[in-house]
């Protein structure tokens, strides 16, 4: 199986690039995303190639802020270039943004119904067996040899322990250094791929000015303002996915700004693991309450916008180095890490969602029906669900 060539990408429309990404945003929760993304991209539609898909998945963790939303710009891009960026990026926040928008008025509006609060305990379970399995289909993927092995088992062992996802990622790089040896190899370039690498100097202009645009709208009304600072530097500052976020999260909303009460917040979290998209789709939610639909749009592209000031001009740097030896096994060892520190993630949701009987055949069974069918994840998880709440309502649960 082989990715579509340069000529070939170019054949790709931008509502096909929108449509597959809008399609993963509406069934992909939080870790799962990276799963559902090779299923679509690389196994169906073979728009890029397994490799290049994991070092995507490597580079993503590298960069400050968002993995899952970096790594579908980096698809994007590969695919058609900004054009490509922008129709994946939108067509991946669009569903979960307006999910949680709509949700977000539920909550303020309706949050004591005993019928929400079961749907929430029943999406829960599905989703921690969607974390399963896109860590045994992500497993597969990146973990080949002893050396994977030994720094994915590292990396879930110190996460244990430690949830500094930045020393995690550098310890890893560096583990991946003395066991895959790259000194040993010879580096290879490849003549394509210096095309690629030369900086692109409008594409990196209109960043930055659509940026400054936001920026410059959002100066006329200072609560946006805020928003927007607070979120930009949360998702800035932060390595790792939406979990390694959230002290910070509750720092400036919480403690610093008071938008929410602990209550409020805590629900707002929850909402970002049982919706789809990436966890920290919990800005949507926090920029509703301050600001209406207004302040949720601006919070969700202040804490993800960041990642495309990011990755438009290290892109043309990772054309040149990809096939670097030492780069090579640095993404290897990353991408290991990412698996142990999935395995960390789901043990976590597990014990905060599986509390009983129930909640825990539920998600087993979840996890058998995606591993030994080929339903689509939309129609397991509205099932589950749905399944979940005939069961409260008959038994009583």
């Amino acid at each position: 199986m082989t990715a579509f060539s340069q000529s070939q990408k170019k054949q790709i429309s931008l509502q096909e690039i929108f449509w597959a990404f809008f399609k993963m945003g509406l069934t992909a929760f939080g870790p799962t995303m990276a799963a559902e993304a090779k299923k679509n991209i690389v196994k169906r539609k073979q728009w890029l190639n397994e490799q290049e898909f994991l070092n995507g998945l490597a580079l993503a963790q590298f960069i400050p802020g968002a993995t899952f939303v970096t790594l579908t710009i980096f698809m994007g891009y590969r695919l058609r270039r900004l054009a490509g960026a922008v129709a994946s990026f939108t067509g991946f926040l669009l569903p979960p943004t307006a999910l949680m928008i709509l949700l977000s008025y539920l909550y303020f509006s309706y949050s004591n119904l005993p019928l929400v609060a079961i749907a929430f305990r029943g999406l829960e379970a599905i989703v921690v067996a969607l974390i399963v399995n896109a860590i045994v289909d992500l497993g597969r993927s990146a973990i080949k040899d002893w050396q994977t092995l030994f720094v994915a088992v590292v990396s879930l062992t110190i996460a244990c322990f430690n949830q500094n996802v930045f020393l995690i990622i550098l310890l890893a790089a560096f583990l991946s250094i003395i066991v895959f040896s790259p000194w040993k190899r010879e580096p290879s370039v490849k003549r394509a791929e210096i095309a690629e690498g030369v900086f692109h100097w409008r594409e990196i202009a209109i960043v930055l000015a659509v940026a400054i645009g936001i920026v410059g709208i959002s100066a006329l009304y200072p609560v946006l303002l805020q928003l927007e600072n607070a979120f930009f530097w949360i998702g800035f500052l932060v390595f790792g996915n939406g979990f390694t976020m959230i002290p910070m999260i509750q720092q400036q909303v919480v403690n610093v700004h008071h938008w929410l009460n602990l209550d409020q917040f805590t629900a707002g979290i929850a909402l970002g693991q049982i919706t789809p998209g990436p966890i920290l789709i919990t800005a949507t939610f926090i920029g509703y309450k301050v600001a209406g639909v207004l302040g949720a749009i601006v919070a969700t592209l202040a804490i993800f916008y960041h990642c495309f000031v990011m990755i438009i001009p290290v892109m043309p740097i990772y054309a040149k180095i990809k096939d670097n030896p030492w780069v090579k096994a640095i993404f290897k060892g990353l991408v290991a890490s990412f698996v142990g520190l999935m395995v960390v993630v789901a043990i976590g949701m597990g014990r905060n969602s599986l509390t009983d009987y129930t909640t825990t055949v539920l998600s087993v069974a979840a996890l058998a029906v995606l591993r030994l069918t080929k339903i689509d994840v939309l129609w397991v998880v509205f099932g589950g669900t749905s399944i979940f709440l005939l069961l409260a309502k008959v038994f009583g649960l």
